[in-house]
């Protein structure tokens, strides 16, 4: 029983890790390149290394 709770903790856990990582990285990417003075390449490579980081 205690392993079925884990293992659904974990699913679940991991489903909300990616969940928040991709809505940040799409709502964040608008937010890099105003901070970047509109320098689109560095504000991606930028988000790439933060959503990895996260």
């Amino acid at each position: 029983m205690i392993t079925i709770a884990y293992v659904l903790y974990l699913a679940i856990s991991i489903g909300l890790t990616v969940w928040v990582a991709r809505t940040l990285s799409s709502n964040g990417e608008v937010f890099l390149i105003e901070c970047f003075g509109h320098d689109v390449t560095l504000a991606k490579s930028t988000n790439h290394l933060l959503v990895v980081g996260f």
